[in-house]
Protein backbone atom coordinates (compact mmCIF):
# COMPACT_ATOMS: atom_id res chain seq x y z
CA UNK A 1 0.00 0.00 0.00
CA UNK A 2 1.45 3.33 -1.10
CA UNK A 3 1.07 6.62 0.74
CA UNK A 4 -1.81 8.60 -0.74
CA UNK A 5 -3.00 12.19 -0.94
CA UNK A 6 0.60 13.41 -1.23
CA UNK A 7 0.59 17.21 -1.21
CA UNK A 8 3.36 19.71 -1.70
CA UNK A 9 2.88 23.05 0.00
CA UNK A 10 4.76 26.18 1.03
CA UNK A 11 7.46 25.99 -1.66
CA UNK A 12 10.42 28.20 -0.83
CA UNK A 13 13.39 29.06 -3.04
CA UNK A 14 15.34 25.92 -2.01
CA UNK A 15 12.86 23.76 -0.07
CA UNK A 16 9.41 22.16 -0.33
CA UNK A 17 7.14 20.93 2.47
CA UNK A 18 5.19 17.70 1.92
CA UNK A 19 2.36 15.88 3.63
CA UNK A 20 0.75 12.50 2.95
CA UNK A 21 -1.68 9.98 4.35
CA UNK A 22 -0.83 6.38 5.14
CA UNK A 23 -2.65 3.62 6.97
CA UNK A 24 -0.08 1.22 8.37
CA UNK A 25 -2.40 -1.73 8.85
CA UNK A 26 -0.44 -4.86 9.69
CA UNK A 27 -1.94 -6.87 6.82
CA UNK A 28 -0.89 -4.23 4.24
CA UNK A 29 2.65 -3.49 5.46
CA UNK A 30 5.23 -6.26 5.23
CA UNK A 31 7.27 -5.63 8.35
CA UNK A 32 7.41 -2.87 10.92
CA UNK A 33 7.09 0.59 9.40
CA UNK A 34 10.26 2.51 10.32
CA UNK A 35 9.78 5.64 8.24
CA UNK A 36 9.27 7.01 4.77
CA UNK A 37 11.42 7.77 1.76
CA UNK A 38 10.71 10.89 -0.28
CA UNK A 39 11.91 10.51 -3.86
CA UNK A 40 12.45 13.70 -5.82
CA UNK A 41 13.84 14.59 -9.22
CA UNK A 42 14.05 17.74 -11.29
CA UNK A 43 11.11 17.45 -13.71
CA UNK A 44 11.53 17.76 -17.48
CA UNK A 45 15.12 16.51 -17.27
CA UNK A 46 15.57 12.81 -17.98
CA UNK A 47 19.26 13.04 -17.01
CA UNK A 48 18.57 14.44 -13.54
CA UNK A 49 19.27 11.92 -10.77
CA UNK A 50 16.46 10.65 -8.55
CA UNK A 51 17.35 11.82 -5.05
CA UNK A 52 16.02 10.55 -1.72
CA UNK A 53 15.27 12.03 1.65
CA UNK A 54 14.49 9.66 4.53
CA UNK A 55 12.01 10.45 7.27
CA UNK A 56 13.06 8.28 10.23
CA UNK A 57 9.65 8.11 11.94
CA UNK A 58 6.97 5.58 11.01
CA UNK A 59 4.30 7.85 12.50
CA UNK A 60 5.34 10.91 10.47
CA UNK A 61 2.98 12.17 7.81
CA UNK A 62 5.01 15.12 6.62
CA UNK A 63 8.56 16.04 5.64
CA UNK A 64 10.65 18.77 4.06
CA UNK A 65 13.17 18.41 1.28
CA UNK A 66 15.90 21.05 1.13
CA UNK A 67 18.87 21.96 -1.02
CA UNK A 68 16.75 22.38 -4.14
CA UNK A 69 17.45 24.72 -7.04
CA UNK A 70 15.64 28.05 -7.26
CA UNK A 71 12.58 28.30 -9.55
CA UNK A 72 12.69 24.69 -10.77
CA UNK A 73 9.96 22.08 -11.24
CA UNK A 74 10.34 18.85 -9.27
CA UNK A 75 8.45 15.58 -9.34
CA UNK A 76 8.05 14.03 -5.92
CA UNK A 77 6.73 10.72 -4.58
CA UNK A 78 6.71 8.98 -1.18
CA UNK A 79 7.03 5.34 -0.05
CA UNK A 80 6.81 3.63 3.32
CA UNK A 81 10.01 2.01 4.60
CA UNK A 82 10.78 -1.06 6.71
CA UNK A 83 14.16 -2.51 7.64
CA UNK A 84 13.99 -4.59 4.42
CA UNK A 85 13.51 -1.60 2.10
CA UNK A 86 10.82 0.66 0.72
CA UNK A 87 7.34 -0.35 -0.32
CA UNK A 88 5.02 0.80 -3.07
CA UNK A 89 5.71 4.34 -4.26
CA UNK A 90 2.92 6.94 -4.30
CA UNK A 91 1.71 8.80 -7.35
CA UNK A 92 3.98 11.69 -8.29
CA UNK A 93 3.17 15.30 -7.52
CA UNK A 94 4.76 18.21 -9.37
CA UNK A 95 5.74 21.48 -7.75
CA UNK A 96 8.06 24.37 -8.52
CA UNK A 97 10.33 26.05 -6.00
CA UNK A 98 9.75 29.76 -5.66
CA UNK A 99 11.90 32.51 -7.03
CA UNK A 100 11.12 36.02 -8.10
CA UNK A 101 12.91 38.86 -9.77
CA UNK A 102 15.15 39.28 -12.78
CA UNK A 103 18.08 37.55 -11.06
CA UNK A 104 16.40 34.13 -11.26
CA UNK A 105 15.55 34.56 -14.93
CA UNK A 106 19.10 35.54 -15.82
CA UNK A 107 20.88 32.88 -13.75
CA UNK A 108 21.80 29.98 -15.98
CA UNK A 109 23.99 26.92 -15.68
CA UNK A 110 26.60 26.50 -18.38
CA UNK A 111 28.60 23.35 -18.97
CA UNK A 112 32.11 24.21 -20.10
CA UNK A 113 34.04 21.42 -21.76
CA UNK A 114 37.50 21.21 -20.22
CA UNK A 115 38.55 17.94 -21.80
CA UNK A 116 37.02 14.84 -23.31
CA UNK A 117 36.95 13.15 -19.90
CA UNK A 118 35.83 15.98 -17.62
CA UNK A 119 33.17 18.65 -17.43
CA UNK A 120 33.14 21.83 -15.38
CA UNK A 121 29.89 23.41 -14.29
CA UNK A 122 29.76 27.12 -13.58
CA UNK A 123 27.09 29.71 -12.83
CA UNK A 124 27.00 32.64 -15.22
CA UNK A 125 24.91 35.77 -15.34
CA UNK A 126 23.77 36.55 -18.88
CA UNK A 127 23.37 40.05 -20.17
CA UNK A 128 20.89 40.98 -22.87
CA UNK A 129 23.69 42.09 -25.21
CA UNK A 130 24.82 38.49 -25.73
CA UNK A 131 27.74 38.42 -23.30
CA UNK A 132 28.04 36.24 -20.23
CA UNK A 133 29.58 37.41 -16.98
CA UNK A 134 31.17 34.38 -15.35
CA UNK A 135 33.75 33.77 -12.64
CA UNK A 136 35.97 32.69 -15.57
CA UNK A 137 35.52 36.12 -17.20
CA UNK A 138 33.17 37.55 -19.82
CA UNK A 139 32.80 35.95 -23.18
CA UNK A 140 30.47 35.76 -26.19
CA UNK A 141 27.59 33.34 -25.99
Amino acid sequence: MAPNNVRAFDPQTTSIELSWEFENKVRNVLGILTGFIIFYQMANNSFAPVLQYEVQDGNARQGCITGLDVYRFYKISVAGKTRVGHGVVSEEVYVRTSGTGLYHVLMHTVIVRLSIMSLHQSKCLFLFVGLSVCPEGPGPF
